[in-house]
């Protein structure tokens, strides 16, 4: 499981154009549990979103489930280490533009 400190979190909320498949391969080889998962209604649409762990560290993944959008991209937040939020990075920008 993850170690540190909850003083070493950051929260950091990324848009991107990755998919899902990806980010979530990303997070279980760093070492991140699917914790649970719902469908969910925000901004009039729907979402499904999965809560992942790992020690102190936590990353949600929401994707758009709606009807509103052909491309359906998932939102990713986290309250990690800098190095879990690079990582993710990484990994969010194979796809798109640098995200900051």
């Amino acid at each position: 499981m993850g170690s540190g400190r909850k003083s070493d979190l950051r929260l950091k909320s990324m848009p991107s154009l990755a998919p899902v498949a990806a980010v979530e391969a990303k997070l279980l080889e760093l070492g991140f549990n699917l914790t649970s998962e719902a469908t969910v209604i925000s901004d009039n649409r729907f979402w499904h979103r999965r809560l992942y762990t790992n020690g102190y560290e936590v990353v949600t993944l929401s994707d758009e489930i709606g009807r509103f959008y052909h491309l359906k991209d998932p939102v990713v937040t986290i309250c990690g280490k800098e190095k879990t939020i690079e990582a993710i990075r990484d990994i969010l920008s194979l796809i798109g533009d640098r995200v900051s």
